[in-house]
């Protein structure tokens, strides 16, 4: 097949429906293996449009270079779980990602950059909790189903190390269902970070960076000692 018979993607491209699609006539086949067994085609589609495509996501564009080890993404969009009445729970304008090559092959992975524009959450709550929180519910009962319930001994993952974080454009939107998709939208300054992780341990598992900074450039007396909240 030449370059010339490729169907560019829609402007709106669902990935996950189309990774499904393609996967149709492959249904008895196995998908994924761990100690506890096989998991085929049919039964991660079945799983996934149950737990997680009760959400609907959308990508507009995606670039990925091997050879420079970094990658883009642009117009991120995931939709709310029914019963929400806000067009959407997420959306990110872009997100670029530069990795140093050679450390993908170490124990510590170097980010040299990550830079996020234009994202947008929203939190809509009711009686029965908020947008977010059912949206995580839906992830935690993916990973039980595909992983199991008991707990699975792994060996240490990898490091981290990010040189540069930069977030730009961001806004929170706060809304009730009973607003019938009335939201409230707070800005929120751009954060910019510098020399995450770069010692020996780099960025510890489960905690998050929380240090905001407005004004100078990156990690001019930051970001040396980021505050870290368990």
């Amino acid at each position: 097949m030449s370059h010339q018979d490729v169907v560019p993607p829609a402007e709106r491209f669902n990935f996950a429906s189309h990774l499904f699609a393609l996967n149709q006539g492959r249904a008895t086949k196995a998908a994924y293996i761990d100690d506890d067994g096989v998991l085929t085609y049919g039964a991660l589609d079945e799983l996934l449009r149950k737990e997680i495509r009760a959400v609907e996501v959308e990508l507009d564009g995606v670039d990925i270079s091997v050879f420079s080890s970094s990658g883009e993404l642009r117009g991120l969009n995931v939709g709310n779980p029914d019963g929400f009445k806000t067009p959407c729970a997420f959306k990110l304008g872009s997100a670029r990602l530069q990795v140093k090559p050679m450390s993908l092959l170490g124990e510590k992975v170097v980010v040299q950059s990550v830079k996020a524009d234009g994202a947008e959450i929203t939190f809509e709550g009711s009686l029965s909790g908020s947008n977010l929180g059912k949206i995580q519910e839906n992830v935690d009962a993916y990973v039980t189903a595909l992983l199991g319930a008991k707990e699975k001994s792994a060996k240490p993952g990898k490091k981290l190390q990010i040189d540069e974080l930069l977030i730009t454009n961001t806004k929170i939107n706060l809304s009730m269902t009973i607003l019938g998709g009335k939201a409230m939208t707070i800005p929120l300054p751009d954060i910019k970070l510098a020399n995450l992780g770069q010692g020996e341990q780099g960025i510890p598992g489960g905690v998050r960076f929380a240090q905001a900074h407005t004004g100078q450039r990156v990690g001019h007396g930051l970001a040396q000692q980021p505050v870290l909240l368990h």
